[in-house]
């Protein structure tokens, strides 16, 4: 058992699990545990080898994962949470996080939950309500979002029943409140200096490059030497424009007889130009909209191409670009201001403990890395 200011102070400045991270009060907490769920589907045949787990769900105690001045946070919280946070960052970047990133994940994750126990206690410790009221209109937006039932959104967010689900939303609710307090009360702002400055170190990004948008066909040569398989892929692009001057749709012709680049290949590209094969991109800058190219030879094969569309490259536009970046300097901020209230109360009055057994679990590499 430690304090578990001495566990995050590694993460919580970490910029890639930074607050700003956070979208506070845009989900609701389901308690789902999935170690639970693999434990009850392989119980009645042998214990799961531990070994095989992940690094972080194996030191998840069977009890609380932390207690808030007394207050426990249940275990099967912080494994939702982490699980949910786990599968969105390898989506996005396609890759198996090695167990040192899953630790400080993991801190993360233990840091939000810790986080949102102690503002909703501040919250009522200062009395702040939330009407009844507002939290129905929260549930029926909820509802709204989600595009179904009110019964269908407690099964999918995993909860028993529709009271289950309203404690929740006002506890959210609650903790916007006073998070918007203290934030008001912080006197914090954002200047005009500050937003001049982002704007000329983003003004890169904030670029739009020039775009092009063609329908495509492509005929593989898996043989780039002259021989059958070469002339049998210019003799299919050969069949296939001679289909599209009889007056065939480009679409159609495409389903029948394009080869596929790959999984997702729907017969469109859009691109910004500069990635996009320059032959492609020559061929096309000399065609009008709905045009159809010749047969275009390359390395991998043959191609016929039609134009849809070209969009001209812009500038950063400041009177659009500024209004949106002091919105998120804004939420940076305050980000910041509630993480440093709550870092004050883990430091001062709070009692904070946490059970996660990450130093019997962690491979003694990581162990030292720490």
């Amino acid at each position: 058992m430690h304090v578990v200011r001495e566990l995050i102070m590694v993460t919580v400045n970490e910029t890639r699990y930074n607050k700003s991270s956070k979208r506070r009060g845009s989900r609701l907490t389901g308690y789902c545990c999935v170690s639970l769920v693999l434990l009850a589907a392989s119980g009645f045949a042998q214990a799961p080898d531990l070994t095989k787990m992940d690094v972080v769900l194996r030191s998840v105690p069977d009890g609380p994962i932390a207690r808030v001045n007394g207050e426990s946070i249940p275990s099967t919280a912080f494994v939702d949470l982490y699980s949910q946070e786990l599968r969105k960052i390898e989506k996005a970047t396609s890759i198996t996080l090695p167990d040192g990133e899953r630790i400080e994940l993991a801190l993360f994750c233990m840091y939000e939950l810790v986080e949102d126990e102690l503002l909703f206690q501040e919250a009522r410790t200062q009395k702040i309500e939330i009407s009844p009221g507002a939290v129905k209109d929260a549930f029926k937006a909820q509802v709204k979002r989600m595009e179904t039932t009110e019964a269908e959104v407690v099964k999918r967010l995993g909860f028993s029943d529709q009271d289950e689900v309203l404690r929740d939303i006002e506890r959210v609710l609650l903790i916007n409140k006073v998070s918007e307090q203290i934030v008001e009360k912080s006197n914090m702002e954002v200047t005009d200096d500050e937003v001049d400055t982002l704007f000329e170190e983003q003004k890169g990004a904030l670029t739009q490059d020039e775009r092009l948008a063609i329908r495509h066909m492509f005929f593989r040569a898996s043989d780039p030497k002259p021989g059958t398989v070469q002339e049998s892929a210019h003799d299919r692009a050969k069949s296939a424009m001679a289909l599209l001057r009889s007056g065939q749709r480009f679409e159609a012709v495409w389903e029948s007889s394009s080869d596929r680049m790959n999984s997702g290949d729907t017969g469109i590209l859009r691109a910004p130009i500069n990635t996009l094969p320059p032959f492609l991109v020559d061929a096309a800058m000399k065609l009008e909209p709905n045009k159809i190219s010749g047969i275009i030879q390359s390395k991998a094969g043959f191609h016929i191409i039609q134009m849809i569309d070209f969009t001209p490259g812009k500038e950063a536009d400041p009177e659009m670009a500024k209004p949106l970046l002091r919105i998120r300097l804004y939420g940076q901020k305050a980000n910041d201001v509630i993480r440093d209230y709550v870092w004050e109360l883990i430091e001062g009055v709070a009692e904070v403990q946490q059970f996660l057994d990450l130093d019997n679990n962690v491979p003694l590499a990581e162990r030292d890395r720490r």
